[in-house]
This record gives C-alpha cells, sequence and structure tokens, in this order.
C-alpha cells in the first residue's frame, strides 16, 4: 500500500497538495495464447506438448510474472472405457511462455479442452490475480496428418 497525494507544478509555482490518497499495488494479469503444438515418442501413446504463450502490460517485465495454466477437459469425442479426459502437466518455458504436456491419446479421441491462465502472480508486488471466464479458450485436439497437428482453437 502506497500513500500518495499530488501537487500542481509549473516553473514558478507549486499548487496545494491533494487529500493523501491510499494506492494498493498493482495486480498483473495475462491472457494465453497458444503458439506451438508438437508431439514427441515419449510414453506410452506418445505425448502432445502444447506450448502457450503469455502477454501482459506489466512494468517489471516477464521475469517478474508465474503465470499457472489451466486446461480443463471438456469431453472426448470417442469414448474410452474406464477413462476420463486426459490431462496435462505443466512446466515453465522459455520466457513468457508456458508448456502443457498430455498424453497423445487425447488426440486420438479427438479430446476438447477450456485454457486459460488460473493465476497470474508478480514475485515482487507479492500480488496475484485470477483472470475471469471470459480470458478462456477451447482446443480441439485431433489427428496428426503428415507429422502435423490438426487441431482447432476458438475463443
Amino acid at each position: 500500500m502506497c500513500s500518495c497525494s499530488v501537487a500542481a507544478v509549473s516553473p514558478s509555482a507549486t499548487g496545494p497538495f491533494s487529500e493523501t490518497r491510499s494506492i494498493g499495488p498493482p495486480h498483473p494479469s495475462a491472457k494465453l495464447k497458444l503458439l506451438e503444438i508438437k508431439g514427441s515418442s515419449t510414453g506410452w501413446f506418445g505425448t502432445v506438448e502444447l506450448t502457450f504463450e503469455y502477454f501482459g502490460a506489466w512494468p517489471l517485465g516477464l521475469k517478474d510474472l508465474e503465470v499457472t495454466p489451466v486446461m480443463d477437459g471438456d469431453f472426448c469425442e470417442k469414448a474410452a472405457f474406464n477413462q476420463s479426459v486426459p490431462l496435462p502437466n505443466y512446466a515453465q518455458g522459455s520466457l513468457g511462455t508456458v508448456v502443457a504436456r498430455v498424453d497423445a491419446d487425447a488426440m486420438y479421441r479427438r479430446c476438447h479442452y477450456l485454457y486459460y491462465a488460473k493465476e497470474v502472480k508478480s514475485k515482487q508486488c507479492r500480488t496475484r490475480s485470477f483472470p475471469t471466464a471470459k480470458d478462456s479458450q477451447s482446443i480441439l485436439l485431433s489427428e496428426l496428418r503428415h507429422n502435423q497437428f490438426s487441431f482447432t482453437v476458438s475463443d
């Protein structure tokens, strides 16, 4: 919390100071954007790796931010008995990115996900924000053809 008062200043004089006001620390925000999808042969069925980029006009820079992503499994078009929608694991990527890894089974089953930044923290300000549902986007992971993933992103 910062207590501040302001005054008008000119080359010849300074005006009276305003009442003191308390100003809280800024709260960061970021929206995820799908940057890249690629596959690897790790795991039983292989792995789909989704790289998300996050943006935010944050004066302390991206190094100050910690972004916690979420990919909520909505449903899969092809049922698999005794299995739910595969959930991803997350890792910090290069600066300004976060990576989600999910079993390639999600691709073969044509799974739909909602993704968004669940929480955005500022290390220096020690503040955090929770983006709203309007910041979520959906993605359908579908088939791999000629080493290219077929996917659909929508707001």
